[in-house]
């Protein structure tokens, strides 16, 4: 039985989605807090997306720092806080992180370029990392150096996001890849905006893809067995990732002018391989 609560079930992610399959197999009650983590982030994001004056939203984010306060003094006001108050696994997550999700939303707010690899990295830790520990954590991932890898893993899902949005991101005016890196390849971010395809771009994509694999890959095999068992949802995401990866790249990343998913059935099929396995299986380098 779900403890969801209606408002939580309607913002959090979607039937068919990647995070559907990945959280398929779950048991209650780590299911539904799980639900409600995602539901909190989809919150937060839509207070920029929603909101076209930067005052307003800072507002808005002002009051998500008091409301989190407010959550863990145990007196929350918003449907989502409060579902996520009920859960006796609450007890065990840091403010900190909800903070940083807060932050990454307000880095969106404000700049919409970024100059280096160092920056951009910490961009994808406040937006995906945070998250991804209170999800482990509700796993039952208590180490600190087992959080550790769960974040590794986290920005590298969040890279391969970002290769995915990069049409979509630079309709709404963003280049999140570092300055420095499209420079490094004379890839001119007016080409990127204007969705401009050319053997520049496609080897700029493929670098990037490549190193992304190559670090998603290591951070799993790093793992032990038992972490990977644990992890069975998070490395579904990361097949499903890897695999789609691999689909853009045989479309010759065809990734400016329109969205590619894998089909609902790839999905459940990569899902149930990986949960059944237990998480023995890897992926290929």
């Amino acid at each position: 039985m779900t403890t969801i609560d209606p408002y939580s079930a309607e913002k959090t992610y979607k039937l068919g989605s990647s995070s559907h399959y990945a959280y398929l197999f779950v048991a209650e009650p780590a299911k539904s807090l799980i639900m409600i983590l995602h539901a909190l982030q989809k919150e937060l994001n839509q207070v920029l997306l929603i909101n076209s004056d930067s005052a307003i939203a800072r507002i808005k984010l002002a009051w998500w720092r008091t409301e989190i306060d407010r959550l863990f003094a145990g007196t929350p006001e918003h449907p989502i806080t409060q579902s996520l108050s009920k859960f006796a696994e609450f007890s065990a997550f840091e403010k900190r992180h909800f903070y940083q999700m807060i932050d990454a939303v307000e880095m969106d707010l404000e700049q919409n370029r970024y100059m280096d690899w160092p920056e951009f990295e910490n961009y994808c830790r406040l937006q995906s990392a945070s998250l991804a520990t209170l999800i482990a954590q509700a796993l039952g991932v208590k180490e600190a150096q087992e959080l550790e890898q769960v974040q590794e893993l986290a920005v590298c899902l969040q890279l391969i996001e970002h290769i995915r949005r990069i049409g979509e991101d630079a309709r709404q005016g963003r280049i999140y890849f570092p300055i420095n890196t499209l420079q490094e390849y004379e890839l001119r971010a007016a080409d990127i905006l204007n969705s401009k395809y050319s053997d520049i771009f496609t080897g700029f994509i493929q670098a990037q893809a490549n190193a992304i694999r190559t670090r998603l890959v290591a951070c799993i095999e790093k793992m032990p067995a038992s972490l990977r068992k644990q992890l069975r949802p998070c490395l579904i995401k990361a097949h499903l990732g890897l695999t789609l990866l691999k689909v853009l790249e045989q479309d010759k990343w065809q990734i400016l002018d329109h969205r590619t998913s894998l089909t609902p059935i790839r999905k459940l099929f990569i899902a149930s391989k990986v949960w059944l396995s237990g998480g023995r299986c890897l992926p290929k380098r």
